[in-house]
């Protein structure tokens, strides 16, 4: 036997009608008077009904007191002062101070990634000063140094003779 359902007394009354929301109309733009005619409209000069009033800022509220950006806030950690434990005893120095030591023990110690990163930083730091050739800075070679650099000579040659041949 199919089962016939009656609509109950909630549902047989009609829906109230939906609310209908108003929204304020945006304020109404006046053109300027045209009482200044000489005052010309463009880049850089707003019409005169649209600009700031006398002692009006544009904004009001300003800067938050005490706001800082990102920036700010890294600088002034890594130039914080700490203690740092050495072999010599307690230390104070800076947040970045502490780092960069850290990175020198970690590159004597065999980590190549710490090594690469402090030649880089390092070489960005103290940038090559073009060397001036004088009869100052030149070095007469002693006779062993003589000798070394013709072993020297030798065995590149035979290598690149023996690089050839094959």
């Amino acid at each position: 036997m199919p089962i016939v359902r009656t609509p109950s007394p909630a549902q047989s009354e009609p829906l109230p009608q939906p609310r209908i929301r108003k929204r304020p109309l945006p304020p109404k733009v006046v053109p300027a008077a045209p009482d200044k005619p000489d005052y010309e409209v463009g880049y850089g000069k707003p019409p005169k009904n649209t600009q700031f009033r006398p002692s009006q800022s544009g904004n009001p509220r300003g800067r938050p007191k005490l706001a800082k950006g990102v920036d700010t806030i890294v600088r002034e950690q890594m130039l914080q002062a700490i203690t740092v434990h050495t072999a010599n005893g307690p230390k104070r120095m800076t947040r970045a101070e502490a780092l960069i030591v850290k990175a020198v023990e970690m590159a004597a110690k065999g980590n190549f990634r710490a090594l690469n990163t402090l030649l880089d930083r390092y070489g960005r730091a103290v940038p090559d000063a073009p060397i001036a050739v004088t009869d100052e800075n030149v070095v007469d070679l002693n006779a062993v140094d003589q000798a070394t650099l013709a072993l020297l000579r030798r065995e590149i040659a035979l290598e690149r003779d023996a690089g050839g041949e094959q």
